[in-house]
């Protein structure tokens, strides 16, 4: 598979259509390469993984509906090894955050941050820049710069 079509495969597995070549939508970090797109929804995946299952393997095919309600999905690809690492990350079972007020939860040691990419500080780095707060202890943003 060349580089360019993988584009046409994120398109095909996961619905994604703001990737728009290599060279243009992937990051390169140490020791390969990062796409990012937020997803609506998982459904597009889910049914292109369900199509690929047997009828019969139930345990997999439920493993595979739950990542309808996951919050994050991570999908990497070892070139290498020839294997693919999928993981999910889903919320306790407690209703959404609706934006009511922190200020009386527990949150000590919460960080809050936004994030973005600068120009990388080290030829084969990712370097982000962006805003921090500690939720409950600061009033204010402060500036950070990670690499």
């Amino acid at each position: 598979m060349d580089r360019d079509s993988i584009c046409q495969l994120l398109e095909k597995v996961f619905g994604i259509n703001n990737c728009w070549g290599f060279k243009s939508s992937f990051i390169e970090i140490s020791g390969g390469y990062q796409f990012y797109s937020p997803l609506r929804s998982a459904s597009t995946f889910v049914q292109y993984l369900q199509n690929h299952l047997s009828e019969k393997d139930t345990v997999r095919r439920s493993e595979v509906q739950s990542l309808e309600s996951a919050e994050y999905i991570d999908v990497t690809y070892d070139a290498i090894a020839q294997t693919l690492v999928l993981s999910s990350v889903h919320a306790p079972n407690q209703s959404k955050w609706d934006g009511s007020s922190i200020t009386n939860a527990k949150t000590s040691g919460v960080e809050l941050g936004v994030f973005g990419n600068i120009t990388p500080m080290e030829e084969e780095g990712l370097t982000l820049a962006g805003f921090i707060t500690e939720l409950g202890e600061s009033d204010d943003f402060g500036d950070i710069l990670s690499r």
